[in-house]
């Protein structure tokens, strides 16, 4: 939509740009704005075009009309006028320019009905293109071969395994590692360089540990 700004004060019309040149055969296009002054109050105001002999009445619903499609190239003039309880208000005609624009009654043609049917058709075998992709994804047909065997990883830290052997044996850590270690009944006596605390814990409590020291000997309650 286009739009040229009018104002009225009295009887006097002006354009808000310096210069209006429009071009012919619009429809609905071409919007003419008024702001009119306090003296217009209330009335019931119609926008006139006129062009030689010819007159072309607009109601103007909320101060704004379109220019007529009737209009053609060349000069024209537009006016206003208002009515209220028997009184009649007018203004002075504003000269305007109208163009022959490229428009020609043939120049916009529907496309052929053949057209409608190939764009349907190509509509159709995208749709049923993206459901096929979209099945195939789900049926895991793009899904790689398993990759190889990593490499195994660092031995645990956890519990080691308890054999026959292990039988009356208690578990202890040395340098981060579980270890199974011989005890007796009774006290019984540890002595090593390198262990410099002794602790006996649940299983619980020694894994909650955030973190182990090498220099002391865990013991695991059973």
């Amino acid at each position: 939509m286009s739009l040229i700004k009018f104002a009225v004060n009295g009887q006097n019309l002006y354009p808000y740009a310096k210069e209006n040149i429009l071009a012919s055969d619009t429809l609905d296009f071409i919007q003419c704005q008024f702001e009119f002054s306090e003296t217009w109050e209330g009335m019931e105001k119609t926008a006139v075009f006129t062009q030689g002999e010819n007159m072309y009445l607009q109601l103007l619903a909320e101060d704004s009309c379109y220019v007529p499609e009737a209009v053609k190239e060349g000069y024209f003039y537009l006016s206003v006028m208002g009515v209220k309880e028997g009184s009649r208000a007018t203004t002075r005609p504003l000269k305007l320019y109208m163009i022959k624009s490229g428009y020609s009654s043939g120049s916009i043609e529907p496309p052929p009905p053949d057209i409608y049917a190939q764009i349907l058709q190509l509509a159709k075998e995208a749709q049923e293109t993206a459901q096929s992709v979209r099945d195939d994804a789900d049926e895991g047909k793009f899904d790689g071969k398993p990759g190889p065997e990593g490499p195994p990883g660092p031995a645990g830290a956890g519990v080691p395994p308890i054999t026959e052997q292990d039988n009356g044996k208690f578990l202890g850590v040395f340098d981060g590692k579980a270890v199974w270690l011989a005890g007796g009944a009774g006290s019984g006596n540890v002595v090593s360089p390198e262990i410099y605390t002794i602790r006996a814990l649940d299983l619980e409590e020694y894994n909650s540990l955030e973190q182990k020291d090498k220099n002391t000997l865990y013991l695991i309650k059973g």
